[in-house]
C-alpha cells in the first residue's frame, strides 16, 4: 500500500511539473516593465533590434533628391533614414510620427550621443566641408563593433550604400566631414 502511495505522489508531482512547463506563457518581445522601462527606452530597443534587417531592403537603390524609397527605386539620405526608422517599428506598439524630415530637421529632432553610448538606429551627421558647418548629409547606424561602426546612407554618386569607419571612403572623405552622432528625440514616436 505504501508503495502505491509513493507512486501516486510521484505521478502527481511529475504531472504537475510537466503541466507547468508546457503551459508557460512566453512574454512578448517588447513588453514594458513599468518600474524599469519607459516607452522611449522600449522604442529605442525595438530600433536596435530591427534596423539592420529593415535597412537591407534599401541597399542598392539609386540616389534622387526628395525621392521616397518606399515608393520608388530611389532615395536621398533623409528620406532613407525616415523610411528605415518608420518601417523598423512595423508590428510594434509605436509609430514614427513624421512622414518625412529634411536633413536639417533630422538634427532638430534628435540629440547628440557620444561614440561610447551609440546604439544601432542612431544617426550620423556630416557637414559639407571644413569651414562650412552646415549639415548636408546623414546616415543611420546599422552595426557597432568595438573598432568600427557601419552606417547606411544615400550617396549622390553611388546610391544607397553601407560605409564603415574602417573603409577608405571613411578615411579619405567622410571622417573629415563628420559632425556628430545623434539619437531621435522621443517626441517623434507615438504609441499605437
Amino acid at each position: 500500500m505504501a508503495e502505491k502511495v509513493k507512486i501516486y505522489i510521484f505521478l502527481i508531482i511529475f504531472f504537475a511539473i510537466f503541466n507547468a512547463c508546457s503551459t508557460a506563457v512566453k512574454k512578448p518581445a517588447f513588453t514594458l516593465n513599468k518600474k524599469t522601462q519607459s516607452p522611449s527606452e522600449s522604442v529605442y530597443k525595438i530600433l536596435e533590434e530591427t534596423v539592420p534587417d529593415t535597412s537591407k531592403k534599401y541597399f542598392g537603390k539609386g540616389f534622387k533628391l526628395g525621392a521616397n524609397p518606399d515608393k520608388s527605386g530611389y532615395s536621398d539620405c533623409s528620406n532613407l533614414i525616415c523610411a528605415i526608422t518608420r518601417n523598423s517599428l512595423t508590428g510594434s506598439n509605436f509609430n514614427f510620427k513624421p512622414v518625412y524630415l529634411p536633413t536639417p530637421n533630422l538634427k532638430e529632432n534628435s540629440y547628440p550621443v557620444k561614440r561610447s553610448d551609440l546604439k544601432i538606429g542612431d544617426m550620423v551627421f556630416f557637414i559639407k566641408s571644413k569651414g562650412n558647418n552646415k549639415i548636408n548629409h546623414a546616415g543611420i547606424i546599422i552595426q557597432i563593433e568595438p573598432a568600427k561602426l557601419s552606417f547606411i546612407h544615400a550617396s549622390t554618386s553611388k546610391g544607397v550604400i553601407v560605409t564603415s569607419t574602417d573603409s577608405d571612403s571613411w578615411n579619405y572623405y567622410w571622417k573629415e566631414r563628420f559632425s556628430s552622432f545623434r539619437r531621435w528625440n522621443k517626441k517623434v514616436f507615438v504609441g499605437k
